[in-house]
């Protein structure tokens, strides 16, 4: 999971990146810093895979993604992975993509 934000407060993009299959979920989010929306776009987007398809979400340390705790007990306690500072290539799908 990861987000791609507009600069001068242009608006931001969650985007999520099955790595079995490479299949890409994204959404516009209504409020670039409301992490609450946030939190309801990635509830909406991964409820329908709930119990089928998602086992762990790996993510960076950003700020928006304080709302993990809300997020995985939507989803049904599914456990979330934070990827250290400066090491993309513990998010494996990042590191093919950029390569």
């Amino acid at each position: 999971m990861d987000t791609i934000i507009r600069k001068n407060n242009g608006g931001a993009i969650v985007t999520f990146l099955e790595r079995p299959t490479n299949n890409l979920l994204m959404e516009k989010l209504p409020e670039e810093k409301n992490l609450k929306a946030l939190a309801k776009v990635v509830s909406r987007l991964l409820f329908p895979l709930r119990g089928m398809g998602v086992r762990t979400i790996t993510t960076d340390n950003s700020c928006e993604f304080c709302v993990h705790e809300d997020i995985s007990k939507i989803l049904g306690n599914v456990p979330v992975f934070f990827a250290d500072s400066y090491a993309s290539w513990q998010k494996e799908t990042q590191q093919q993509t950029q390569t």
